[in-house]
C-alpha cells in the first residue's frame, strides 16, 4: 500500500510541475481586461504584455460615496502600471513593480487631486492562456492637495498599505 502512496504522490507531484509551465498566456502583444479590488472601490484594468516579462496596466475606478451619512462625492481614480514578470511562461508569475494614480474627488463643482506613488509586488496565476487571478500588495505614498483633501490633512503625505486581489481576461 505504501508503495502506491508514493507512486501516486510522485505522480501528482509531476503533474503540479507540467501544469505550472502548460498554460502561458500573457504574451507578447496580448491584451487583457480585469477587474481588481480594494477596501476603497472596484477598478477596472487593461493590461498589455509589450515583451514575454514587461506589463504595462492602466486603470480606472469610479464611485460615488457619501462617507458617514454626510455630504456624497463622486471619487475617479486614473493610474497606471508597469511591471516586471520574474518567471515568463509559467502559470504562476511573481512580479514586481510600481503604480501611479491620482485620486480625484469631486464635489461643489470643485475638483481636488490627491496623488499616489505606490511600490508593488505580487503573483498572477494562469488558470489558462486567457484567464488569470492575481494577488498583489502595495505600499501607497499619498501626497495630499495642498487646497484640499477628503483623506488627509491638507498638503500633508501618508504611507499606508494595500492588498488586492484581480482577474483578468486576456485576449
Amino acid at each position: 500500500m505504501a508503495h502506491k502512496n508514493r507512486f501516486f504522490s510522485l505522480v501528482l507531484l509531476a503533474s503540479v510541475i507540467l501544469a505550472s509551465s502548460v498554460f502561458a498566456g500573457g504574451k507578447t502583444g496580448q491584451v487583457g481586461i480585469g477587474l481588481s479590488a480594494t477596501d476603497a472601490t472596484p477598478t477596472f484594468t487593461l493590461s498589455f504584455w509589450h515583451s514575454n516579462n514587461m506589463k504595462m496596466e492602466p486603470s480606472f475606478a469610479i464611485a460615488r460615496l457619501s462617507p458617514d451619512g454626510g455630504d456624497s462625492y463622486t471619487r475617479i481614480m486614473p493610474g497606471l502600471g508597469y511591471f516586471y514578470c520574474l518567471k515568463p511562461g509559467s502559470s504562476i508569475r511573481p512580479y514586481f513593480g510600481a503604480r501611479f494614480m491620482l485620486d480625484m474627488s469631486m464635489f461643489d463643482g470643485e475638483t481636488y487631486t490627491d496623488y499616489l506613488a505606490a511600490p508593488a509586488f505580487g503573483a498572477e496565476y494562469f488558470f489558462s492562456d486567457n484567464f488569470s487571478v492575481t494577488g498583489e500588495y502595495q505600499v501607497q505614498f499619498i501626497f495630499a492637495n495642498d487646497n484640499y483633501s477628503r483623506n488627509l490633512p491638507v498638503g500633508s503625505t501618508a504611507i499606508e498599505t494595500a492588498a488586492i486581489l484581480g482577474v483578468n481576461f486576456y485576449f
